[in-house]
């Protein structure tokens, strides 16, 4: 199956990893605080996409820099869940935060069309039920 967005994985799809993500954990645990994270370098070049999940990090695409991020910045080598900080934040030291829904209105007006969009969510939202998350929290 081809899964738009995400053909490279996890090169050049934090944006959409990161919303998908943001927009399924709003769904299933909505009175938690999420945040959709846009960081970038001091000169304005490099930009990544991550999640705070009640003030914890998640990063699932944070392994695509590691083949070249300067060894100062200790870039991990696998997604990261739960940590109190972002191993990079000293290299995405400007950051704004988004809701969820913002985020994903920015990805859909900015980078996506909105039936793709709604195509790969439907696909998560089907892959987490046989996972065992069939009850969305209301």
């Amino acid at each position: 199956m081809h899964i738009p967005f995400f053909y490279s994985f996890p090169i050049n799809s934090c944006q959409g990893a990161s919303v998908f993500f943001g927009m399924a954990a709003q769904q299933f645990f909505p009175d938690v605080d999420i945040k959709i994270v846009l960081g970038g370098d001091r000169k304005g070049e490099d930009f990544h996409y991550w999640l705070e999940i009640d003030k914890k990090v998640y990063d699932l695409t944070v392994d695509q820099f590691i083949s070249w991020m300067d060894k100062q910045y200790n870039c991990p080598d696998k997604p990261i869940y739960a940590e109190k900080k972002h191993p990079l934040a000293k290299y995405f030291f400007y950051k704004k935060r988004f809701s969820p829904l913002e985020a994903y209105s920015i990805f859909c007006d900015r980078h996506a069309n909105e039936r793709d969009v709604v195509a790969v969510y439907d696909f998560l939202k089907a892959e987490l039920k046989k996972l065992g998350w069939n009850n969305p929290r209301k």
